[in-house]
């Protein structure tokens, strides 16, 4: 198949403007999530995916409302890069943000899902893609934000 000459530029402009995946800097980052209680019995799928993300300064936290099963404790036990973090307060998905957002002031903040697996690559194609810009805009929004996380 031949490509004509504007298609073949518009791939060259493409390709020049992509971030380069492979990192050469790698900034801490918190992968953040919460779930509840009727999903903790496949919660552990999602966080054996995160911890085999391969990333030097990584550290994931699950926020839950209720304490988990002994299966994540262990897993937790097992992945030193990993905490499950007890909240008083459960804000629903805005538990990943907000109390991410007042523990870890000093990293970079990527969220995700608990009920999705996540390839081994995608942080580093998050932090590489500059995929973090949402951080600034909830610290933003999240200061002027009374929510009972710090008295």
């Amino acid at each position: 198949m031949r490509l004509g000459a504007d298609h073949r530029r518009r791939r060259a402009d493409r390709d020049r403007t992509q971030p380069n995946l492979e990192l050469t800097a790698t900034p801490p980052v918190v992968i953040s999530l919460t779930s509840h209680p009727a999903r903790y019995a496949h919660l552990h799928k999602t966080l054996r995916g995160l911890v085999r993300i391969d990333y030097p300064a990584l550290t994931i936290d699950a926020f839950l409302p209720s304490p988990p099963p002994r299966r994540l404790e262990r897993l937790a036990e097992r992945n030193p890069q990993l905490n499950i973090s007890l909240v008083d307060r459960d804000f629903g998905p805005a538990t990943k943000y907000l109390y991410a957002l007042e523990k870890y002031r000093d990293r970079l903040i990527a969220v995700c899902d608990d009920d999705h697996t996540y390839t081994s690559r995608w942080l580093h194609t998050l932090v590489a893609r500059k995929g973090m810009a949402v951080r600034s805009l909830a610290l933003t929004t999240t200061s002027g934000l009374r929510t009972g996380l710090r008295s």
